[in-house]
């Protein structure tokens, strides 16, 4: 019933809150080391990459992908690499 408290579940680790266990993302380390190269290299390729001043500032939104919303940069080009 809803008012039992178990506190010997089957398997307490089987939950999608926890990051760990069957139901995590097998490439999820491999996705944060991609993010991470990609960012490096983008802020090596452009330093003075920066917020646009005049635009409207981002937000953190959405529900399932969240992320900073209008991102507006600006930076220089660098020449183009061969």
């Amino acid at each position: 019933s809803p008012d039992d408290v178990r506190l010997d579940p089957p398997a307490p680790r089987d939950h999608l809150a926890f990051p760990s266990g069957p139901r995590t993302c097998i490439g999820a380390a491999l996705a944060r080391v991609e993010l991470q190269e990609s960012i490096a290299a983008f802020l090596e390729r452009f330093p003075d990459a920066r917020l646009d001043p005049g635009a409207q500032p981002p937000r953190f939104q959405g529900f399932l992908m969240r992320s900073y919303r209008p991102l507006h940069a600006r930076f220089t080009p660098a020449p183009a690499r061969r």
